[in-house]
């Protein structure tokens, strides 16, 4: 399992809201980018009615990775959301793996990739998590996100 953290800088994303905001792929460079993760669409439908989910931008474009590793959707969660939801990490991470589990029933459990992009409550500026490891790893995501986003970390 590794998780990178980055600070992210010169990039303006929408502010406040309690959804979690899907960002296309190419978001740094094009923010009018309306290309996702082919993974994205599906996920977003199974994820309804578990996840306060919306886009960026209408996708029209799907990215195919052709590899047995999962690229999961890049979620933009604001300081708004995860201050009224403390557990939302704990969800999406759970949401994640029933999804995961439910696709790859017969086949072998594949590496999953997730960027999160959070906002730090104290500086309003923002951090990229990019997690990569196996789906049981995803339950440590919770804690080094909270810790990425508390003042004074990055």
């Amino acid at each position: 399992m590794s998780v990178d953290i980055s600070e992210i800088t010169g990039i303006t994303f929408p502010t406040g809201g309690d959804a979690i905001t899907l960002l296309p792929t190419g978001f740094e460079k094009s923010p009018d980018s309306r290309e996702y993760h082919s993974n994205t669409i599906s996920f977003a439908k199974f994820a309804r009615g578990q996840l306060d989910l919306r886009y960026l931008s209408e996708p029209e474009t799907l990215l195919e990775q052709r590899s047995e590793d999962w690229f999961g959707p890049i979620m933009l969660l604001t300081d708004q959301l995860v201050r009224d939801h403390p557990l939302i990490i704990s969800i999406i991470c759970g949401v994640i793996s029933n999804y995961l589990f439910a696709l790859y029933k017969t086949k072998p459990k594949p590496e999953v990739r997730l960027t999160l992009i959070c906002e730090k409550s104290s500086t309003s500026t923002y951090v990229q998590v990019n997690y990569k490891g196996d789906i049981e790893g995803l339950s440590a995501l919770q804690e080094v996100v909270r810790k990425s986003i508390e003042s004074g970390s990055a």
